[in-house]
């Protein structure tokens, strides 16, 4: 064990540049192997502005993280007999009323927290600024309701926030309290953890203030903590803060439960608070064309089998074109994991239930790559002690190179399909509001002397210069650090920051906006037809009807 200890506690300088390359300011990690905690370090600072020190007690949003938890409450209830994995949810959420007959008939809790459901991810309509929400809670079914299928269902993994937002309302039609109130009460509580919360602002001391990275990797404190929380939109998916300490403690109880369920049922299992394990854990969908043992998706968690690659539900696979294939050399090892991502936070969590390992890495920036990812993977070789190790630094500096050129390349790619010397119509026959299918969601297209601004949600006060690109089309481009200084997701997809005006003949219907990459073709929002005001001639004939 000491060799082991001792190999982590070197790590120190190789994590320390990870962070500096990436543009992240604080990190805390910590390890449990063979049930006790081996390791726990905290690296930079929690808050930039006042120099305040990142430790294992920091509290941190976990984002993504947060889905194995929900996934464990709903758990819960199964065992309690409130909940069942296979009842179809219509039966207890009547307004879900998805088209697709099969959608709406057959779709079961497993099928929204294994994300097998076929239908798209559509994260653009829940976000937005500084960790923002766009919709209020109560626009969540019908939201997933008018939601695109793209896939057959349970053909195919397609990671969907959606599938948690409604586990979360289940939660709370069968237990009759909040989803941070049902999570406090049954899993927090019992295990004593005292700094982890669902509340947006926790009223107690060392919480990490969240960040975003500059292409020169200096950091920007976001101006507004990120709003998911207890009774908010997409709770059940990234609503969770917590520190390593806790979160070492909730691993440990989760390994355990994992070990007593699998083989019988002992006296230990009746304290601990999480149930129906083996369903969590179980491969409900394969992530690829490789074998349900190789790589699948349980329910909020990933299986792995080493030799293998991790990070699916981390961002570095947005700039590198292949995960490097983790423990390469040891023996065949099955690994539970998952990477968490919201604005101005990353983390990352894997466990190894063989030697009772959980590693848990929890950084305060939405950085240049996924730093919490490629820390979380070096500590994983080092605790096996794989024969042959990846380059975490070299990655790191890879993916953080590609992430800043991503930026720098909208405009250069933009102009290569730009259509020369035409002309927009009218700037006012752009005006209007245009609206997503379920109408709950729009972008507002407003003339002011001679430009068009662009806001959602008719908040003009974080409105979006359009450039006229060519014919009807659009462009409201950003630069990286406009981005930052937005605290908005990154998106380096060119045509993102395309509207493409639909029309017919010079009236125009719509925008063709492609943001959602289970849609490569785009998706049209819809203008809102204007209010028509009774001439004097309509009022007479409508007084004489």
């Amino acid at each position: 064990m000491k060799e082991t200890i001792d190999r982590l506690q070197a790590l120190g300088p190789v994590i320390s540049r990870i962070c500096a390359i990436s543009g992240t300011p604080g990190v805390s990690i910590g390890v449990l192997h063979h049930n006790e905690v081996i390791h726990t370090a905290g690296f930079g600072f929690r808050d930039v502005g006042q120099m305040l020190p990142s430790d294992e007690n920091t509290i941190y949003h976990i984002a993504s993280m947060s889905k194995a938890i929900t996934a464990a409450a709903v758990g819960i209830l199964v065992d309690e007999k409130y909940l069942d994995w296979d009842t179809p949810i219509s039966t207890m959420v009547p307004e879900f009323h998805h088209s697709n007959h099969t959608i709406r008939e057959e779709t079961n809790l497993v099928d929204l927290m294994s994300h097998r459901t076929g239908l798209a991810t559509q994260n653009a309509f829940w976000w937005r600024e500084f960790g923002r929400l766009a919709m209020p809670r109560a626009e969540t079914m019908p939201f997933v309701s008018a939601l695109p299928q793209v896939s057959d269902f349970r053909s195919k993994w397609i990671y969907n926030n959606w599938g948690f937002a409604m586990a979360a309302v289940m939660i709370e039609r069968a237990s009759g309290v909040s989803w941070g109130q049902f999570l406090k009460k049954k899993i927090f509580d019992p295990l004593h953890l005292q700094r982890t919360t669902t509340v947006r602002n926790p009223e107690v001391d060392n919480v990490a203030e969240g960040h975003m990275a500059l292409s020169d990797s200096r950091c920007i404190q976001n101006k507004e903590r990120p709003h998911v929380s207890d009774g908010q939109l997409t709770c059940g998916a990234n609503g969770v803060q917590s520190s390593v300490s806790d979160l070492l403690v909730m691993y440990k109880a989760f390994l355990a439960a994992n070990a007593e369920q699998s083989s019988s049922v002992t006296a230990a299992e009746q304290v601990n608070p999480f149930k129906q394990v083996h369903t969590l854990l179980a491969p409900h969908i394969a992530l690829s064309d490789e074998p349900l043992s190789k790589q699948s998706y349980g329910l909020g968690w990933v299986r792995t089998e080493l030799p293998g690659s991790l990070g699916a539900t981390g961002i570095n696979g947005m700039y590198i074109s292949a995960m490097p294939v983790v423990g390469r050399g040891s023996k065949p090892k099955l690994i539970y994991h998952h990477n968490g991502s919201l604005a101005a936070f990353l983390s990352s969590v894997i466990l190894i239930p063989d030697t009772n390992s959980a590693i848990v890495v929890l950084t305060n920036s939405l950085a240049n790559n996924d730093c919490a990812d490629w820390i979380g993977q070096l500590i994983l070789e080092t605790l096996i002690d794989s024969p042959e190790k990846n380059d975490y630094e070299q990655l790191a500096r890879k993916s953080a190179k590609l992430s800043i050129c991503q930026w720098k390349n909208i405009l250069n790619s933009l102009e290569k399909d730009r259509v020369s010397n035409t002309s927009p119509k009218p700037l006012s026959s752009y005006s209007g509001k245009y609206y997503n299918s379920a109408k709950d969601w729009h972008m507002e297209i407003y003339q002011e002397q001679d430009q068009l601004y662009m806001c959602i949600q008719g908040d003009r006060q974080l409105s979006y210069i359009l450039k006229h690109h060519h014919y009807d089309t659009f462009t409201w481009v950003l630069s990286q650090e406009e981005n930052v200084r937005l605290g908005r997701w990154p998106v380096t997809s060119p045509e993102f920051y395309l509207l493409d005006f639909q029309t017919d003949g010079d009236i125009v219907t719509g925008i063709l906006w492609k943001f959602d990459a289970d849609i490569p073709q785009g998706q049209t929002l819809a203008k809102e037809a204007p209010s028509h005001t009774p001439s004097k001639n309509d009022q007479k004939i409508l007084e004489y009807l």
